[in-house]
């Protein structure tokens, strides 16, 4: 898959609150621990499909939809 590296906004921005920020860094450390939707990027700049092994399956996008509906 290539990336698009040129058209892409990025953007920076101070997070004050606390408890914002642990909410942010949760979202965060789950997206890296996630094993079922992830990719490698290799050192020829191709990408290859993770997968969980033997190790329990983390779908970040999942739990982020379970998180969200727990709070509606």
């Amino acid at each position: 898959m290539p990336r698009n590296l040129n058209r892409r906004v990025e953007l920076l921005f101070p997070v004050a609150e606390p408890e914002l920020t642990k909410k942010l860094m949760d979202c965060l450390k789950l997206q890296w621990r996630d094993n079922v939707q992830a990719s490698e990027m290799r050192s020829d700049g191709s990408y290859v499909r993770l997968t969980p092994g033997d190790a329990p399956r983390v779908n970040a996008q999942e739990r982020l939809m379970e998180l969200s509906k727990a709070r509606k």
